[in-house]
């Protein structure tokens, strides 16, 4: 028995076209599983960053510097927050000085250090313990019961005290020399004005010093 021509084509057709759909459906179901999964996820990271954001403590112990807002001491286990324009732009060195019993850390920044290209603005360790030049102005801590009275009544009227933590009070060293003689005066006296801009920035930021939470 023949079948007319006609008709297989018709019964091919219809059989390519429910092909056709089931193909459609099935990459429309999947599409779904894929967006369905990815905005649970979104809804996750939402409500985790929410919880974080409820306490700024939250994931500082990993970070304490929050992604380059604060400047961490690590040796001292502390930290000050950084104004935006100087995030990653400040290193910094410890030190223990024998000469004047206590310790300190100064600071440097790389941007200055490009502009004088020469090296004199890097921090370098001394004979004395001491580093220097970096930007003209130290940070220094003390354990009070380890000072004599009449010792820690002169070292607290020569520094500004910032903060208290771990039995150590920490102090902004003030510069001694007016006019100040920093790592560019002599030498680049034109960049005197970017080392003081600086300068004033981060003695305004160590204001904020607190302990590592």
């Amino acid at each position: 028995m023949n079948i007319p021509r006609k008709l297989t084509h018709a019964g091919f057709s219809v059989v390519l076209i429910l092909i056709i759909l089931t193909v459609i459906a099935a990459l429309s179901l999947a599409g779904w599983f894929v967006w369905q999964k990815n905005k649970d996820e979104k809804v996750k990271r939402t409500q985790d960053g929410q919880q974080s954001n409820g306490d700024p403590r939250v994931g500082t112990q990993s970070n304490p510097s929050e992604m380059g807002k604060y400047l961490v001491i690590e040796e001292w286990g502390v930290r000050f927050p950084l104004p935006a324009e100087l995030r990653g732009d400040i290193y910094y060195k410890t030190f223990a000085s024998d000469v004047f019993a206590d310790e300190g850390a100064i600071f440097g920044s790389k941007g200055l250090d490009s502009l004088v290209h020469d090296g004199s603005c890097s921090l370098d360790l001394r004979s004395d313990g001491t580093i220097g030049p970096g930007l003209s102005l130290s940070l220094s801590r003390i354990k009070p019961q380890s000072r004599s009275t009449e010792s820690l009544t002169y070292y607290r009227s020569q520094r500004t005290l910032l903060a208290q933590s771990g039995g150590y009070e920490y102090y902004y060293v003030k510069p001694s020399k007016n006019p100040l003689i920093s790592c560019v005066y002599g030498n680049r006296d034109d960049l005197a004005g970017a080392e003081k801009a600086i300068r004033d920035k981060l003695v305004s930021a160590l204001s904020g010093l607190e302990a590592v939470k």
